[in-house]
């Protein structure tokens, strides 16, 4: 074996059972009370829980052009990269660059594609093994209009792609003619479009609504983004082809109680907050929307928090104030994230998967501090917060890439 990791609480089919595993060449190989085999490495998981890696499905990495605020081997876990970089993935040229950078990484990543007046690069973009689906703004400088939305639908709705709409920025192209893109394509495997519908409360809402009458228009599944309001979670529960996500600074934050607290969408007032938690078994995933600026351009006025580093024990916390079962935080950030955007043998603990792991101590507490980052950011709307549960192992593709909470 290349690793064994002894005496854990190991997340296996929906329950905890006390159990080793035992890694080779990447892959879980064994599951069983005690794996007995000589190993190259081990990790004593007892009293401790092992669950599946976990993926956060929407983070802005950025590097490039904006390396100094993030990049792929200071972002440290398994992501989904968002679009809007700069440049701006819209390219197959874009996507190759990227592609390049990420294999420094200490993690897997992978890429939305930006959705504009781009159409003609799909096909190019969607074989490119680095795309985990695609993204479309309904606001700001890369939003496009409701026509425009319409336009993209209609491009995908016989194109075999569900689309991630991060509700609230859309652009359009010129389509390809559907029947030889249909051909050369019908074996393709279906990659998401995520939408980002709207900042404000009231546009976040209608722009959900819009988005939910396309999908029965053009029966396109599509994932919304970074829901704030539980009224919009009311909506996406209704329908099956829309899926949803939650992030942690709208669970644990309200409008005002930051002096920087600019982000999109806004944070939503105390008195609502609870209605998200409410509603928090209608959503599908948790998501950090690890935004990271300078703190010059933060306190400029720049939307968004770094999140990658605090997402996780925020939600252990939770577990243990009982707001939230462990078994859905698990769910939430590990297997359904896999399952939305196709991401094989990953987000589950299962012989033959890829051995990317997360080892938690549920007791042990942490103090928030911006300057214990392993990202480039130091600080955080958190800082300060004390938390009680912390991840002190990171397993990638069988390799231990965190240790006792330091990268190796």
């Amino acid at each position: 074996m290349d690793l064994i990791i002894k005496k854990g609480k190991v997340y296996y089919e929906n329950r905890f059972i006390d159990s080793d595993i035992g890694v080779r060449d990447g892959k879980i190989v064994k599951i069983k009370k005690r794996v007995s085999n000589a190993a190259d490495s081990f990790i004593d998981a007892k009293n401790q829980y092992v669950v599946p890696g976990i993926i956060d499905a929407h983070v802005h990495l950025r590097d490039m052009k904006q390396s100094h605020k993030e990049d792929f081997v200071t972002g440290s876990r398994a992501a989904l990269n968002m679009p809007n970089s700069d440049p701006s993935a819209l390219t197959v040229n874009v996507l190759r660059r990227m592609d390049a950078l990420r294999k420094n990484a200490v993690v897997d990543i992978k890429f939305f594609a930006g959705l504009r007046d781009n159409l003609n690069e799909i096909p190019g973009m969607n074989d490119h093994a680095a795309v985990a689906g695609y993204k479309v703004y309904m606001t700001g400088d890369s939003g496009v209009s409701r026509e425009e939305l319409v336009n993209i639908f209609d491009f995908f709705s016989n194109k075999l792609f569900k689309i991630w709409l991060n509700s609230g920025q859309t652009h359009s192209g010129d389509s390809l003619p559907r029947e030889k893109f249909n051909q050369k394509n019908k074996n393709k495997k279906i990659k998401r479009i995520a939408v980002h519908t709207g900042d404000d409360k009231p546009g976040e809402i209608e722009g959900i609504k819009f988005v939910s009458g396309l999908t029965g228009r053009f029966k396109i599944p599509v994932h919304i983004c970074h829901i704030s309001t539980s009224e919009g979670i009311e909506i996406v529960s209704k329908n099956p082809d829309l899926t949803s996500e939650v992030t942690p600074h709208h669970l644990f934050l309200s409008k005002g109680e930051y002096e920087f607290d600019a982000v999109n969408p806004s944070l939503r007032s105390k008195g609502e907050r609870p209605g998200l938690w409410k509603m928090l078994d209608k959503v599908d995933i948790i998501a950090s929307d690890h935004a990271p600026h300078t703190l010059k351009e933060k306190e400029d006025g720049a939307p968004g928090f770094p999140g990658l580093e605090t997402s996780l024990p925020l939600m252990l916390n939770a577990v243990n104030k009982n707001m939230i079962p462990f078994e859905r935080v698990i769910g939430m950030m590990s297997e359904k994230p896999a399952e939305i955007f196709g991401l094989t043998n990953k987000g589950m603990i299962k012989e033959g998967c890829d051995a990317d792991l997360t080892v938690i101590d549920l007791k042990e507490r942490w103090k928030i501090r911006g300057d214990d980052f392993c990202g480039k950011q130091k600080w955080t709307p958190f800082e300060g917060w004390e938390v009680k549960g912390v991840p002190t192992h990171t397993i990638v593709n069988g390799r231990i890439v965190m240790e006792d909470k330091e990268l190796i």
